[in-house]
């Protein structure tokens, strides 16, 4: 990744800085209003895997009701940490404009041109190289770029530091798929893909897909856990119900 480019991110990174309180804030409460969601459907696993289970032994009820407890802590835990951090970054996008920036990030290294050239000599190079792509040195080209971008130093540490990181990492995977997404849309006719086309085309619209993409992501990955929490937790309990050692 070129000096300009990791510089590029670390100054994303510092937009954040201004409001990493109130995304933080926004990623806490996300947290805990999917934590109390959890416990609620929890409650109602767990009494559920109680009583079944207790129609066999009292021993078989409380492995049950341990194993029950321990699937919804750490699934629970784990979905939890996702959605507070899509919480968080539909905030961070929609406040600061990030989803443009990181467009930029990501094309400014797939061109490769040099900032230092005059302004004429980098159109003409961003032309040259932009032009009829094959879609597959194309989808290389960002798959590449997107690598070397989240490779970059950081220059924060702590709480707030991990939290940056994590929502740029986020932010970029997000772009990623976005870019991906209209490459192989542009590529229907066989015509290859033209990268500033694509770039200015996803311009204008890149927030508003960012945030859908995040939102549906968020929805779908919730309906999974909460599904294969409450089907793993039955599988275990007919595993300690049909056990032949208890």
């Amino acid at each position: 990744m070129s000096d300009g480019g990791a510089q590029a991110l670390v100054l994303i990174g510092r937009a954040l800085g201004p409001v990493i309180g109130p995304v933080i804030r926004v990623a806490v409460r996300s947290f805990f209003r999917t934590t109390f969601g959890l416990i609620l459907l929890g409650l109602g696993v767990v009494a559920i895997n109680w009583y079944w289970a207790a129609q066999v032994g009292p021993l078989h009820s409380w492995l049950a009701l341990g194993a029950t407890l321990l699937l919804f802590a750490v699934g629970g835990c784990m979905l939890s940490v996702k959605r507070a951090l899509a919480s968080a970054l539909c905030i961070a996008v929609d406040k600061l404009d990030l989803g443009p920036k990181g467009l930029d990030l990501l094309f400014s290294q797939m061109l490769d041109v040099d900032d230092e050239d005059e302004h004429g000599e980098r159109g003409r190079d961003a032309a040259r190289v932009a032009e009829n792509l094959p879609l597959d040195e194309a989808e290389d080209r960002l798959k590449n770029t997107v690598r070397n971008v989240l490779k970059a130093p950081d220059d924060g540490g702590g709480a707030s530091g991990f939290v940056r990181r994590k929502l740029l990492t986020t932010l970029v995977r997000k772009i990623e798929l976005v870019t991906l997404t209209e490459f192989r849309s542009e590529d229907q006719s066989g015509g290859g893909v033209d990268l500033i086309l694509v770039r200015d085309r996803l311009g204008q619209e890149i927030d508003d897909r960012l945030l859908g993409l995040v939102r549906a992501a968020s929805k779908k990955t919730t309906l999974l856990f909460a599904v294969g929490l409450v089907l793993a937790s039955f599988l275990a309990t007919w595993g300690i119900n049909e056990a032949p050692f208890l």
